[in-house]
């Protein structure tokens, strides 16, 4: 009698397991590559059922995008600006060098990862500058 009793009860958990767990989605329901969770979802990974920790705050957040801008560059050490290698209104390639100063014995080249707009150049060859001195202001080029 006890062991019916033990065997109704593991049958019992395994129904609730399996109830609770991530079915796989078919073919014509997959709608993105990734998979999408809820909040406490069982995800079972190489033979263990885990158990989500996302929070209703991050599953509503949306993915960071950055906005293209108005942009300044600071010096971020006082130092002496040796060569400047752009003027206002130019079309600049991600990668190219903007301006080299030294600063501490060192010199330091500035360059940036997007394709840029110059609206200004506040500084020229041999002048000193100061630290958090506005250099270039200029706009990030949308990507084509």
């Amino acid at each position: 009698m006890e062991n019916d009793e033990n065997i109704k009860d593991t049958e019992k958990a395994k129904a609730e397991t399996e109830k609770k767990q991530v079915k796989p989605a078919q073919p014509e329901e997959i709608i993105s590559e990734e998979p999408v969770y809820t909040e406490n979802d069982i995800i079972n990974v190489d033979n263990g059922q885990y158990h989500t920790n996302f929070t209703n705050k991050f599953l509503a957040s949306r993915g960071y995008k950055p906005k293209p801008k108005n942009v300044e560059i600071r010096a971020f050490i006082p130092g002496q600006i040796i060569k400047v290698y752009t003027k206002k209104g130019k079309k600049v390639k991600a990668g190219k060098l903007l301006i080299t100063f030294e600063a501490m014995k060192m010199i330091n080249e500035i360059v940036l990862n997007d394709d840029i707009l110059i609206e200004d150049v506040f500084v020229k060859a041999g002048e000193s500058v100061e630290k958090n001195q506005l250099l270039i202001k200029y706009k990030v080029r949308p990507h084509k």
